[in-house]
């Protein structure tokens, strides 16, 4: 089911709770992805000393987002903030913002929480 943009600015992102993540020396986000157990992920890691994890590590700008889905603050909220911090103007903060959720959703980092009552409103 595709969102509106009203659905979209109400809803609150959430990290992926089965994540580890932490902050580094710079304040930069340190992503932990498990790598799926495989023979072929088994043997590379093996043979090229890998750990059993993947790391992305978020500069600035995606670490401050990243720490703001916390299930507690609305998308609309995040851009507010944005555009405040770094002066931009809405439109280039919702464009950014919402291209960085989805990148973040395709990867299955965060997600969009609904309140009950919207969920309702929509009949979902």
């Amino acid at each position: 089911m595709k969102l509106t943009r009203e659905d979209s600015l109400k809803a609150k992102p959430v990290r992926n709770q089965k994540l580890l993540w932490e902050k580094d020396e710079k304040g930069n986000v340190l992503i932990y992805i498990p790598r799926r157990k495989t023979a072929w992920t088994h043997l590379f890691s093996f043979i090229f000393s890998e750990s059993g994890k993947k790391t992305i590590i978020l500069d600035e700008i995606g670490s401050k987002v990243w720490e703001m889905c916390d299930g507690e603050k609305t998308v609309e909220e995040i851009i507010s903030f944005f555009c405040k911090e770094y002066k931009l103007n809405l439109r280039e903060a919702e464009v950014s913002i919402f291209a960085y959720f989805k990148k973040l959703a395709e990867k299955r980092l965060i997600g969009l929480m609904m309140t009950k009552e919207e969920k309702n409103a929509r009949n979902i």
